[in-house]
């Protein structure tokens, strides 16, 4: 794979699957309480629920699982009670893919900067973060409280972008337009997001080895070491 020109690009990257392992967490914890509470049993049904939510929001994500199977359920009961089983899964720790931290002290070097939207609440992303020092890597941060429609829907994306305009223009009378974005995403959800915004995009694989490549995609890398920015 050649190089990616980052010098003056304005970099916006997921995080959940694309930066940290926490995706298979996340399904894990869905497929786990699917089972508990007798809600869908058939492996594969799981197996689709996992594909439809992944890169969603909590609350989009449980919304879509009721809509899909038809389930008479309390949707925000239900998203509380999933946030607590993963609140506990992250205090145990989460692992960042591997050669992500070192990329991202390079980029933060080389672009003109680096934000990360998310799907995630403030709190998980304070949990983790928090615990391995490395908020100051970003700019800015836009998590699910940064936006009232989450992914696939553009929303997060061009809100974010719209801030950092706005921001540059003011700072310095810098102008800059949608070609000098590169979006870092691993999920469909946050792919689609990122394209409907209007927005050239990285697709990631190392959480989803089994995801056929996104044709719309820059590129696609199973691994971060794979890339190399100039």
């Amino acid at each position: 794979m050649g190089k990616i020109d980052v010098r003056n690009k304005i970099l916006l990257l997921d995080f959940d699957g694309t930066l940290v392992d926490t995706e298979k967490l996340a399904i894990q914890v869905i497929e786990d309480y699917c089972v508990d509470k007798n809600l869908i049993s058939q492996v594969g049904l799981l197996k689709n629920i996992s594909r439809t939510i992944v890169g969603r929001t909590w609350k989009s994500a449980i919304e879509e699982m009721i809509r899909l199977h038809s389930l008479d359920l309390d949707a925000h009961r239900v998203e509380l009670e999933l946030k607590d089983r993963y609140y506990q899964v992250l205090n145990k720790g989460v692992e960042w893919i591997p050669g992500v931290r070192e990329k991202l002290l390079e980029l933060k070097s080389k672009a003109l900067f680096l934000g990360m939207v998310t799907g995630s609440s403030k709190n998980e992303v304070d949990v983790i973060l928090g615990a391995e020092g490395n908020a100051h890597l970003f700019d800015q941060i836009w998590s699910s409280e940064s936006y009232s429609v989450g992914k696939p829907s553009p929303e997060p994306f061009l809100n974010a972008f719209e801030q950092v305009r706005l921001n540059l223009k003011k700072q310095s009378g810098k102008e800059i337009s949608p070609q000098d974005v590169l979006v870092f995403e691993d999920s469909v959800a946050g792919m689609e997001s990122a394209y409907r915004a209007g927005f050239s995009f990285v697709q990631v694989l190392h959480s989803h080895p089994g995801m056929t490549f996104d044709s719309r995609a820059l590129f696609s890398i199973q691994d971060w070491q794979e890339i190399q920015f100039e």
